[in-house]
């Protein structure tokens, strides 16, 4: 048995988990998987570079940020897995009636990195410049952001399934979901670091097999008890119904699934990523560089 120690967010990515410990499915591949949460994607970044974490999740912008970062394990950073494309939706607040009448509210982002250049992005196409007509607020990982939404410390944010459903439950406002607008987007990925994949490559290989096992589980067949079961001991008492908490299971594994069942990401998801890293974070990102961070072979 290979202890193996994971540093994320809470989001749609734990749900994977959940099932795969209810089906104590890295038991069996040979992993003891020890979970963190973290506060925010620094902490992720953290976490990685000095080997608090064997692997972080992060999303693929912060894997960029890493990286390009000039520390000194930077050019170790890796991709061992991508997870999802966002599951992102911006919610805002009831009175907020559109993306333009944010102009003057309060938005919040976990940090810079991540997803932010992408709610920047489809801001700017409805007329909105962030940091000239909103006040930007750090208020850390989308569990977080959630609780303080509903708490009134903002106006709006991005947040992921399964926190968008349960603030538009809690009478939060859906905006839009920035997929729609983007041509593509690739949201979290493990990362991982190569001298840690060098020497526990066994454990890596279990670790991604496992996750893509019980991913293709629970994308075979959403409402199944399992997942359900799964669902229900997490979010039951937010959800309150069994329709509510059908309407979660399809939302997460359904076939507007925003996880992603290949073993790479669209090269399109890749792409739009590294547009927008370029054009809000004023850094250029030779494609093909950006392509080799992906642990598997192209």
């Amino acid at each position: 048995m290979t202890r193996v120690q994971l540093a994320l967010f809470a989001d749609a990515t734990d749900v994977v988990l959940g099932l795969a410990k209810e089906l104590r499915a890295f038991e069996q591949a040979g992993v003891a998987l020890d979970v963190r949460h973290v506060a925010d994607a620094d902490e992720a970044h953290a976490a990685l570079f000095t080997g608090t974490a064997d692997i972080a999740g992060m999303s693929f912008d912060d894997v960029l940020t890493c990286a390009l970062s000039g520390h000194r394990a930077a050019p170790e950073v890796r991709v061992l897995l991508p997870v999802h494309r966002g599951f992102s939706s911006l919610m805002a607040r009831p009175d907020v009636a559109s993306v333009e009448a944010l102009r003057g509210r309060r938005l919040a982002v976990d940090t810079y990195t991540g997803y932010a250049s992408a709610l920047f992005e489809v801001l700017q196409r409805h007329g909105v410049d962030a940091e000239r007509d909103c006040e930007v607020l750090l208020a850390g990982a989308t569990d977080r952001r959630f609780r303080a939404l509903l708490g009134g410390a903002f106006d709006a944010t991005l947040l992921g399934t399964p926190f968008d459903l349960l603030a538009e439950r809690a009478g939060m406002r859906r905006l839009i979901r920035p997929r729609q607008t983007l041509d593509g987007y690739l949201g979290v990925v493990i990362a991982a670091r190569t001298t840690w994949l060098a020497e526990r490559r066994a454990a890596a290989d279990a670790f991604t097999r496992t996750f893509r096992e019980t991913l293709q589980i629970a994308m075979a067949d959403p409402h199944d008890a399992l997942v359900h079961r799964v669902l229900d001991a997490r979010f039951g008492k937010e959800l309150q119904t069994t329709e509510a908490l059908d309407g979660l299971a399809a939302a997460l594994f359904g076939p507007e699934s925003d996880f992603v069942a290949a073993t790479l990401p669209g090269n399109d998801d890749v792409a739009a990523v590294v547009r927008l890293y370029e054009r809000h974070r004023h850094a250029k990102i030779d494609m093909v560089d950006a392509l080799r961070l992906f642990d598997v072979p192209l």
